[in-house]
């Protein structure tokens, strides 16, 4: 956090979003959060790194029929 003037602060937030705050939008954290915002250290499984699969694997989806079927026709040719 830098203090850029008397009436804002720069924060470090992602790089997606505007980091310059004005003082009337922040305030000091809790520091006892409520029973249902209590902060564990549980992180959701996940990959590694992204997984190339066969496109046998994809066959008889119908989530993955649905979306070709919202697709505009193409001229490519259909994956076998």
């Amino acid at each position: 956090m830098k203090v850029m003037n008397s009436h804002n602060y720069c924060l470090d937030t992602f790089s997606e979003i505007h980091n310059v705050f004005h003082t009337n939008l922040l305030h000091p954290a809790a520091s006892d959060p409520f029973p249902s915002q209590k902060i564990d250290n549980y992180q959701p499984p996940g990959y590694n790194r992204p997984t190339w699969e066969p496109a046998s694997a994809l066959e008889n989806t119908a989530a993955l029929d649905t979306y070709d079927q919202s697709l505009p026709p193409t001229n490519a040719p259909a994956l076998e």
